[in-house]
């Protein structure tokens, strides 16, 4: 079963690259080279930490709909199976007055 990223993911993505692409084209001609060292430096620990993340967000997900759904199923127990007072026909309405 493969995960495909969540459309938050893939823009935060695609940004990374924008930042990135440039900076690899800098990188090989020496051109400010140490001024954006910092910013790809920043990016990739935000890159790593998402990575790290996104595995503990859809476990925790997870368990949330597995919870809900269990609280759905009793639920719906109990109410298939509780005890509801037998209504009063008109009739015993008119004989009780």
């Amino acid at each position: 079963m493969e995960a495909h990223p969540s459309p938050k993911t893939l823009a935060f993505l695609e940004a990374a690259l924008l930042i990135l692409e440039p900076l690899a084209v800098n990188a090989e001609e020496g051109v400010y080279g140490h001024e954006h060292n910092s910013k790809q430096r920043r990016l990739k620990h935000m890159l790593k930490l998402k990575r790290r993340q996104s595995g503990r967000l859809q476990n925790m997900q997870r368990l949330k709909q597995e919870l809900r759904q269990k609280l759905q199923n009793e639920h719906a127990l109990k109410r298939k199976y509780v005890r509801r007072p037998k209504k009063i026909r008109p009739i015993d309405r008119f004989l009780k007055r």
